[in-house]
């Protein structure tokens, strides 16, 4: 069971941290030296930039976008599961 836990910790730390460079992406490109590369290159990350725009997220399938409040009511929901077992 502390495999699973695990598990399920490591995921969501690495969704989390995509979502964090995901959100700061568009800020690092613009901060770079787009303007002295070629205009093909200024083209490209024009369209990155603007794709960025909006966080990365991941979902599981069509279900529920994976988040900080899906990992705390999973970790809520298995509290209370081992919580009843024992009792």
């Amino acid at each position: 069971m502390l495999s699973v836990v695990v598990q399920v910790f490591v995921i969501y730390y690495h969704v989390n941290e995509l979502f964090l460079k995901s959100t700061n992406l568009g800020m690092r490109i613009y901060k770079g030296n787009w303007y002295d590369q070629t205009s093909e290159v200024t083209k490209s990350l024009l369209i990155v930039m603007s794709r960025v725009q909006r966080p990365f997220v991941l979902s599981i399938g069509n279900f529920r976008v994976i988040d900080n409040d899906l990992l705390v009511s999973m970790t809520q929901a298995a509290y209370t599961f081992v919580l009843y077992q024992m009792i």
